[in-house]
């Protein structure tokens, strides 16, 4: 089994279906999604911001994070502030792939 250099096991990217959420049409992963809006983040004159957060939680006796990043863009008139959120367990860090949801508004 191959290690990373932090001495953790790699997991396999999960592919999810954004359901007609994309900043192309071409975009099929999270990955891409996100990437169209750090893209637009390359104004020196714009107030542009990537935000997380880890909230820690117990749901239904399991305990686990919350967790949060977005992307954020404010130039003039044109404001914006884009994301996902999805849940992990504590104890692997392992994602609920049904947890997964994209935010914002702009």
């Amino acid at each position: 089994m191959r290690r990373t250099s932090a001495g953790s096991t790699p997991r396999t990217p999960v592919r999810l279906e954004l359901r007609g959420v994309r900043t192309e049409p071409s975009d099929r992963t999270i990955g891409r999604y996100l990437a169209g809006y750090v893209a637009e983040l390359s104004s020196q004159e714009a107030r542009n911001a990537v935000t997380t957060s880890i909230e820690p939680r117990t749901e239904n006796g399991d305990a686990i994070y919350v967790c949060r990043l977005m992307i954020r863009h404010a130039q003039g008139e044109d404001v914006w502030s884009w994301g996902v959120q999805f849940r992990a367990r504590q104890s692997d860090r392992v994602v609920s792939v049904h947890s997964v949801k994209c935010l914002g508004a702009g």
